[in-house]
């Protein structure tokens, strides 16, 4: 089995997510919400 997010769903290959953490807890970012958080971080390279 792949990455699964955390209802249990397998994650899309290819797709980006990435997992924040705001110094308490962590949260999953996925699907529509990981790739544009990719294209902001990474957008110029």
């Amino acid at each position: 089995m792949g990455c699964v997010d955390g209802d249990g769903f397998e994650l899309p290959v290819g797709l980006p997510a990435f997992i924040l953490f705001d110094g308490q807890s962590c949260r999953l970012v996925d699907g529509e919400e990981g790739l544009a958080l990719s294209s902001r971080l990474f957008g110029d390279e």
